[in-house]
């Protein structure tokens, strides 16, 4: 009982939001402290399971009414249920019964689609490097290059780290060709285009 109180008190939020002239023109009126469409009204609202919702949604895509006698075994307790509900209709005709949505089906579908949002863009970040020697590539990579300090602080490793990992993952193993030259009496490290 504590969740239907709490479903009502929703949806009498979501009433007080929409137009009067929305809701008419959606075929929805205010009963009680719900919102619903008029021949919902008088049954108690049940939660469809998926297997219904995705046989309800088939019957809305369906051009024509969709026979039963190929449905899965499963799918005939989903139906028999939407029929029940007089979401779903059962044509008999004498060799192929067939299975249609009603105009309530429709309307339960209509009701239960989100309200379509615009897209946010955002844009994409410059991915961060994934390794230190990522890092470093990253550092050598610009225009003005690195220095000895900079490239130490950046990746947490001491001089002889950073140089051995210029001469020896970068040179030797990746192929890059990197220069130094003295500015200001200190060295400048980049990689040669």
């Amino acid at each position: 009982m504590h969740r239907k109180r709490q479903w009502l008190a929703r949806a009498a939020k979501t009433a007080a939001q929409i137009p009067q002239p929305a809701r008419q023109a959606a075929g929805l009126q205010v009963v009680g402290s719900s919102l619903l469409p008029a021949h919902l009204e008088t049954r108690p609202m049940t939660k469809l399971t998926t297997s219904q919702l995705t046989l309800l949604h088939a019957l809305a895509a369906a051009p024509q009414p969709a026979p039963t006698k190929t449905a899965e075994p499963k799918l005939y307790a989903a139906a028999a249920r939407l029929v029940a509900l007089d979401l779903a209709s059962l044509a008999s005709a004498p060799d192929d019964p067939s299975l249609s949505i009603t105009q309530a089906g429709r309307d339960l579908l209509a009701a239960l689609e989100p309200v379509p949002q615009e897209p946010v863009i955002e844009p994409e970040p410059e991915p961060a490097p994934k390794t230190k020697l990522d890092t470093l590539v990253a550092l050598l990579r610009r225009q003005e290059g690195a220095s000895l300090p900079v490239m130490m602080r950046d990746t947490g490793w001491q001089a002889h780290s950073v140089r051995g990992a210029m001469s020896g993952a970068l040179k030797k193993a990746r192929g890059l060709n990197i220069v130094s030259d003295k500015q200001d009496g200190n060295r400048i490290y980049r990689i040669a285009l």
